[in-house]
């Protein structure tokens, strides 16, 4: 695979000192539908999978890094671990 000329590597990371690398991390607050629920970031997607249903309404809007935020809504730290297929 051949680089095109000028190209130069983007940093897609919360933090990012571009613009269009913080709106792709998984913490920015771009808001999406999915089978009629509005996730508030990608990240926010993740965590609804893995927290209990008593908690997915509280986990679905959120966005950002702010640890306090998704302490409000009872989510821990979690690993999850995949069978490999």
């Amino acid at each position: 695979m051949t680089t095109p000329a000028g190209a130069a590597p983007l940093n897609i990371w919360s933090r990012s000192d571009e613009e269009i690398g913080r709106l792709m991390s998984h913490f920015a607050h771009t808001p999406f539908v999915l089978d009629g629920v509005t996730f508030g970031s990608v990240e926010a997607f993740y965590t609804w999978l893995i927290v209990s249903p008593a908690r997915r309404p509280k986990v679905a809007p959120l966005w950002g890094r702010a640890r306090s935020t998704w302490r409000r809504a009872g989510c821990r730290r979690t690993s999850i671990t995949m069978a490999a297929p």
